[in-house]
């Protein structure tokens, strides 16, 4: 098992971790809004073919009720969908308000297992949440432990392979609690390098560590130890 390292110098470490955080937000709220695109190109899609049934009607066809009423129930169901994806849209734009708040570990992984579904599916594997029953309230910063949680997802996605497995858990310990993503082993490249190196100095931004430890058949468990309260983001 390895502690992962030091970083650069302040003033450089301090526009690195702006930079990264603003590619951050850019990458989430694309994928996000790129879900809200899909369902308004289907509920547009649905449109046109109540519009096609009703001009039917015009030329004397008589109107299908039964094949109406589908096309109603599918725009309610993705009217909804929609209005899902958007709530998990505002939710983590919220999240950057301020730089530390209380929140529930829990639902925390929750939303940062649905915002990155796409991702994951864009790479052709599976995301899962494997969290216990339980609430763990902390003080932090939620959008940086979100950064962090996803830079641990995409070192799995550069080792991963189509079908492949990605588990996001969590506990309690001692001092705080502990978030484990496990998965395929990084690839080991330039980018997953630098990804590691930027993941450490994340970590101690938010008073805590970061651990790499060897899960056996190529894959690989990234641990995260938080405290359990911060005041402010450690510099």
């Amino acid at each position: 098992m390895s502690t992962l390292g030091e970083g650069p110098g302040a003033e450089q470490r301090m526009r690195l971790m702006r930079e990264k955080a603003l590619g951050f937000f850019a990458v989430i709220t694309a994928s996000l809004s790129h879900e809200i695109n899909n369902v308004v190109a289907i509920i547009g899609e649905l449109s046109g073919l109540l519009d096609d049934l009703l001009a039917g009607t015009e030329k004397g066809r008589p109107l299908d009720q039964e094949k109406v009423k589908t096309i109603s129930e599918r725009i309610a169901k993705n009217v909804k969908k929609g209005e899902q994806i958007i709530k998990r849209l505002n939710r983590f734009a919220h999240s950057a308000d301020e730089p530390v708040k209380d929140f529930d570990l829990r639902e925390l992984l929750e939303q940062v297992t649905t915002i990155a579904q796409r991702l994951a599916t864009l790479k052709g594997v599976s995301l899962e949440a494997e969290l216990p029953e339980v609430s763990l309230p902390i003080r932090s910063n939620p959008f940086s432990m979100q950064q962090a949680i996803v830079g641990c997802i995409e070192l799995a996605f550069s080792g991963s392979r189509r079908n492949d497995k990605i588990t996001l858990t969590f506990g309690k310990e001692d001092a705080g609690a502990k978030i484990t993503v496990t998965g395929p082993t990084h690839d080991g490249s330039e980018a997953s390098q630098s990804m590691l190196s930027f993941l450490a100095l994340l970590m101690r931004d938010l008073g805590g560590t970061m651990e790499a430890s060897p899960a056996g058949n190529d894959t690989q468990s990234l641990m995260l130890h938080l405290p359990k309260s911060i005041e402010r983001p450690a510099n």
